[in-house]
C-alpha cells in the first residue's frame, strides 16, 4: 500500500472519532524519508492527553 494513502486514511478515521484538532502522537525515524512510522490513536493515549477524574493508562 502506498503510504501516504494509508496516512491519508489514518487521518480520516481519527477525525470521524475526533473532533479536536491536535492530540494525536506520531513518531517516525527520519521526516524527509522514513523508513519507520508509528501512530497512536488519540483514545489510546490515556491520561498523556487530555484531562478525567479517572485518566487511562495508556495502551
Amino acid at each position: 500500500m502506498n503510504l501516504l494513502k494509508h496516512l491519508s486514511d489514518i487521518k480520516k478515521v481519527i477525525k470521524i472519532e475526533r473532533q479536536e484538532k491536535y492530540c494525536g502522537v506520531v513518531y517516525t525515524n527520519d521526516l524527509d524519508n522514513p523508513d519507520f512510522v508509528k501512530i497512536f490513536h488519540p483514545n489510546n493515549l490515556g491520561k498523556v492527553c487530555g484531562s478525567s477524574k479517572n485518566p487511562l493508562i495508556p495502551r
